[in-house]
């Protein structure tokens, strides 16, 4: 077995090793994380047994993951108590209005700090909350406030091939859902200092401004900034029936698509110096000109899951075309493959990654 085959061995099996971490009835305690790993160092030395090896490390990876990721979960002390938070609203509020004057808004925000009853709560790190303001005011990206707030643990229906809300929410790093309670302390502190949500607010604003309220504002939206949530319950059957909710939002199609304009744009310009193309110097631009243009829009979309997967594998494939490695695609596929997984083990069980 060459060089190439080897790796591309290795990584499947890594890979199989985090995949079948998800059949597993629950995480084996982290106490044994050392001697899995242990495990597996040993086995990679053996010639015939590395393949275990490989293999092991994949289940070990993912099983550490998911005990991080279980972490940012709310103490079960939290629940159904009225917390005070402060901190910062991250991504684009959804404003949802049902028609009958019961309006509320949905939207994420990264507690800094948390207070119950006056009393401070530990708090390691930012805890991330997605929450709902029944009747609230109005909110933006990037404000700062003091809110009100019961919150629970994620939890979601796990039936077989049916959606795992509570995945979904631990593998965006949220760590409680809840709502605001209506109390007179609830108040904004200003703005933050979260300049990428401010630019997409601000992109919506514009947005909302210069184009007519209806389908065509929605879809510009989801196309421009990955901003999905004005997408009406008719346009949404409408894109699932015919199959084309992934063009309809930032996915890893537009992605490419910008890598591939931002690379022929910039070589086109570099062209116009002969020398440049004669010494390589006009691809290296033009594969900068890629990743600017794929991140910039991918940092339009909030560098979401799906764009931040698509970006990586854009900076494999053209890493190994810059230094000149003879790659076939499967090969730079299971490159992208093994960062997409090694960053976020919890990919594979999404849709997305299957695509």
């Amino acid at each position: 077995m060459d060089s190439m085959q080897q790796a591309r061995v290795s990584i499947l099996l890594f890979a199989a090793g985090i995949f079948a971490t998800i059949f597993l009835p629950q995480l084996p305690d982290s106490r044994y994380l050392a001697s899995l790993f242990t495990l597996a160092v040993v086995l990679l030395w053996s010639r015939r047994l590395a393949w275990a090896g490989y293999f092991l490390l994949g289940l070990g990876w993912h099983i550490g993951y998911g005990h991080h990721v279980l972490a940012t979960e709310i103490p079960k002390s939290w629940e159904d108590r009225e917390i005070v938070v402060r901190g910062i609203v991250t991504g684009l509020p959804q404003h949802i209005d049902n028609g009958d004057g019961f309006s509320r808004t949905r939207f994420e925000f990264e507690a800094q700090s948390a207070q119950f009853e006056g009393r401070p709560l530990p708090l390691s790190r930012p805890l991330l909350l997605r929450l709902s303001w029944y009747r609230g005011p109005a909110i933006e990206a990037n404000q700062r406030w003091q809110l009100s707030v019961r919150l629970r643990r994620p939890r979601g229906m796990a039936n077989p091939g049916g959606f795992d809300y509570r995945v979904w929410l631990l593998s965006r790093g949220v760590g409680a859902s809840g709502k605001v309670v209506e109390n007179p302390h609830n108040h904004s502190l200003g703005r933050g200092a979260r300049y990428l949500s401010g630019i997409r607010q601000w992109y919506r604003v514009q947005l909302q401004n210069r184009l007519e309220p209806g389908p065509g504002l929605a879809l510009t939206a989801a196309l421009a900034i990955g901003d999905k949530r004005q997408l009406d319950a008719r346009q949404r059957d409408i894109l699932a029936r015919t199959g084309t909710s992934h063009l309809m939002v930032i996915s890893g199609l537009h992605i490419g698509l910008c890598a591939v304009l931002g690379y022929w744009l910039v070589y086109a310009l570099a062209s116009c110096r002969p020398r440049w193309v004669q010494t390589g110097s006009a691809q290296r631009f033009a594969a900068l000109g890629a990743v600017l243009l794929a991140a910039f829009y991918a940092a339009l979309a909030g560098f979401s899951v799906p764009t931040t997967r698509a970006l990586a594998m854009v900076l494999v494939y053209l890493a190994a075309r810059q230094y000149g490695r003879e790659t076939s695609s499967s090969h730079v596929l299971l490159l992208a493959l093994f960062v997409v997984l090694a960053g976020d083990p919890l990919a594979v069980t999404e849709a997305g990654f299957w695509l």
